[in-house]
């Protein structure tokens, strides 16, 4: 094991952005054989696969999940459930991988095909992840004391793919948290505004008028003429104070804010 890779596995270790993750991790496994791509992938049995990031000029997000990927001899390994650990790919292809479309049309699509190391790793509830380092035919195969460096380091491998899965997981629940506590406050703030002082159908005018609804697409929605809707916003500007859209979306910030600091 040389000396960098200590050094880039301990960068990794220590990185706390999850973005960074998979590129350092991509990083640290070219200190001991170089390649030209790679991607991390979340296979699940019988569902495309989700791409959580990758460097390939091939059109991964496109070609490969909508078409190639059933064919990929990882993804074939993740639905049989194979063990854990890092593999050629030809110890996981068919006989006839080098005439499949996946080979053919996809992998040596780009600057053509010479050899592929992968990674698998469970995560738990039926989905896998793949790590691949796919060399283009300007490389060599891989040399067997390559794949021998690869596969003394699986369990460490293994590791830090479950700890970028883990931190996505958790930031991707944080977003979504995040998204419903604003989803709620909005609709109080909607509530709230004008509450004691507007008539039921001005409030309802108000919510679309601050959601970006035209005088025109309002009275469409409610089923009312323009003229009806031209007067009830008369009224709502009357009541609250203001002479613009601009000012009444002012007050309903205002609103909002009083929300977010309860």
């Amino acid at each position: 094991m040389n000396g960098r890779f200590i050094y880039d596995i301990a960068g990794f270790l220590s990185e706390q952005d999850e973005r960074l993750l998979p590129t350092k991790l991509a990083t640290t496994l070219a200190s001991i054989a170089s390649f030209d791509a790679w991607a991390i992938v979340c296979f699940e049995r019988d569902e495309r696969p989700g791409i959580i990031d990758y460097r390939d000029q091939r059109p991964v997000k496109t070609d490969y999940c909508e078409r190639f990927f059933r064919d990929d001899p990882f993804y074939l390994a993740a639905k049989n459930e194979c063990l854990a650990g890092a593999y050629q790919v030809s110890e996981l292809a068919p006989r006839n991988f080098q005439a499949t479309a996946f080979c053919q049309d996809y992998l040596a699509a780009a600057n053509g095909f010479t050899d592929q190391i992968g990674y698998l790793c469970s995560v738990g509830n039926g989905k896998t992840l793949a790590l691949t380092l796919t060399r283009s035919a300007t490389y060599k195969k891989y040399r067997a004391s390559e794949l021998s460096e690869f596969q003394l380091i699986a369990p460490l491998v293994t590791v830090a793919l479950q700890r970028i899965w883990t931190l996505r997981n958790e930031n991707v629940v944080v977003e979504e948290q995040t998204e419903d506590l604003t989803k709620k406050r909005t609709n109080v703030a909607f509530d709230n505004f004008g509450a004691t002082t507007l008539s039921p159908r001005e409030h309802q005018i108000v919510r679309l008028l601050i959601s970006g609804e035209s005088a025109k697409s309002i009275a469409r929605i409610l089923g009312i003429t323009p003229g009806t809707t031209q007067n009830h916003i008369k009224h709502i500007y009357l009541k609250l104070g203001v002479s613009s859209r601009g000012e009444l979306f002012g007050r309903f910030i205002d609103e909002l804010t009083q929300c977010e600091a309860a």
